[in-house]
């Protein structure tokens, strides 16, 4: 949904704004979004706590070369379309201004909940460029996490998973990194989402 400034600022006014914030992990969009709760009261959903109170995320996924990984991948995934379904179907029903805390996979949902989804909310993508990419390949492999990979990884033969995970990780990124540009509305800059020392002020001035 593209809004101008002017109509950003009426539809706060007239608490009928609805946002999704969508980007990398540890970029930023949970921070923010539960600025804009406490600030400018915003009701927000979180993905990622709505998707561990189903199922516990970080011991249920694993690496993408264990021999369950894909089913457990298309789960979370399933659960992912729900809730984003879930969501779309509450703004229907209900006014006030409204965030939605969107995962690193948000992109892998259905393409008409995707389609529904920029019909009713205003997409904000917090982006990366390649420095910030960098950052978050090094982070990656210092504290691995769960991530949903789609059909983005391969093991050659006699390569280890973990080579494997160091050789298709920065595609992944890459490729998301695509798919965020295409379903988001506008940009804002990682470097200034991710940034500690960004001010609510600042934060609120670049939205």
């Amino acid at each position: 949904m593209k809004i101008n400034k002017k109509d950003f600022i009426q539809k706060i006014k007239e608490n009928k704004l609805k946002i999704v914030f969508i980007g990398m992990s540890n970029i930023g969009k949970s921070h923010w979004s539960n600025i804009l709760k406490e600030r400018e009261n915003f009701s927000r959903i979180g993905v990622d706590e709505e998707i561990e109170k189903i199922v516990k995320k970080k011991m249920f996924l694993g690496n993408p070369y264990e021999d369950s990984f894909v089913e457990k991948e298309n789960e979370i995934i399933t659960i992912e379309n729900e809730i984003t379904q879930s969501v779309n179907s509450f703004v229907e029903k209900n006014e006030g201004n409204f965030i939605f805390d969107t995962s690193g996979s948000i992109i892998y949902n259905e393409a008409k909940i995707l389609k529904k989804l920029k019909q009713k909310f205003f997409i904000i993508l917090f982006d990366v460029d390649m420095d910030c990419l960098d950052d978050m390949i090094s982070s990656f492999f210092k504290h691995p996490k769960p991530v949903i990979w789609k059909d983005k990884f391969s093991q050659k033969k006699d390569e280890t998973g973990k080579d494997a995970l160091r050789r298709c990780y920065p595609a992944l990124l890459s490729h998301r990194i695509n798919l965020y540009r295409e379903l988001s509305d506008v940009i804002l800059d990682g470097k200034i989402t991710k940034n500690p020392e960004t001010s609510f002020e600042e934060f609120w001035q670049h939205l």
